[in-house]
């Protein structure tokens, strides 16, 4: 039994047969001509989307100095989110500390 990816020689007598639905665009496609160019393609592709995600996570972000702080495990975005004595959580890239609103 034949193993794929067909060689070459095996593509052009499987044209000897009349067989050639579908195996011209096989013969000539981007694949089976550049696989080197299409992985390296790809694996650049997966390093931009990364780098996009990295710009978004929070951690990064906590990292360069901003802080995030929460009231009863949820972020807080407003100042009216907060009144005296709330106790909140403020989050550093290395840990957390408690607060209370004076």
């Amino acid at each position: 039994q034949k193993k794929y990816p067909l060689k070459t020689r095996e593509i052009d007598d499987w044209y000897d047969l009349g067989h050639t639905s579908g195996l011209i665009k096989v013969k000539n496609s981007y694949i089976l001509k550049n696989p080197h160019q299409l992985l390296e393609k790809k694996g650049n592709k997966y390093l931009q989307l990364v780098s996009k995600l990295e710009t978004l996570s929070p951690l990064l972000t906590l990292q360069r100095g901003y802080t995030m702080t929460k009231k009863e495990g949820k972020v807080i975005t407003k100042s009216t989110d907060v009144k005296k004595k709330d106790i909140i959580e403020i989050v550093f890239s290395d840990g957390s500390v408690n607060a209370e609103i004076k």
